[in-house]
């Protein structure tokens, strides 16, 4: 039994990502878990510049959280399908830490969150979950783009990293989209030297 991990903040990326979950005719026995991750109240609220109550932050926290649950759990609802569970839970923390956290310790399959299309200056400053789940999943992470997979470009150099990202896929069509194309890539120093042995 595979288990997806779809990450969902309530923005129209996640909700770009839920669609695409829900178009892909994953094998029977797929379990999807729907994650939203609410930040701890002092990282969102409290700073030296701005003066909010303790009640205030407590009240924007609690209603924070109970739209995040409503949330998870609406996408919940809409991803079973015949074949497909799907359950909702509601982490706190830092967004990519626990969304990567969650897929490590229940052995996910894959990993599918939405992509802000940030410009270079505010990725910078502002970071991206997308970015930050790549960098600490142990599975494989799909950065939604679309809510369908048309096509699929599999990039083979040889490597180990590759032959495992081709192996995947291999073993999940449902994944790949109507046309699928194998590219392999070589440096030009290393067909320089091969010519010249």
């Amino acid at each position: 039994m595979a288990l997806i991990v779809y990450a969902t903040d309530g923005s129209a990326a996640a909700g770009v990502a839920g669609r695409l979950v829900g178009n892909i005719s994953w094998p029977a026995g797929t379990s999807v878990r729907v994650v939203t991750v609410v930040p701890f109240a002092h990282e969102l609220f409290v700073s030296p510049w701005v003066p909010v109550s303790q009640g205030d932050v407590q009240q924007a926290e609690a209603a924070q959280l109970d739209r995040a649950a409503a949330n998870a759990m609406s996408w919940a609802h809409e991803l079973a399908a015949p074949g497909v569970t799907a359950d909702s839970v509601v982490l706190r923390g830092r967004p990519a830490e626990a969304i990567a956290g969650l897929a490590y310790r229940e052995a996910a399959d894959l990993i599918v969150v939405g992509s802000r299309g940030l410009g270079a200056v505010e990725g910078a400053l502002l970071g991206s979950v997308s970015d930050g789940v790549i960098d600490r999943a142990m599975c494989p992470v799909l950065v939604a783009r679309s809510p369908v997979v048309t096509r699929t470009v599999v990039a083979d150099d040889g490597s180990p990293g590759a032959a495992l990202a081709v192996d995947y896929v291999r073993k999940r069509p449902h994944l790949l989209g109507n046309s699928v194309r194998v590219l392999s890539v070589f440096t030009i120093p290393e067909l320089w030297s091969e010519a010249f042995d």
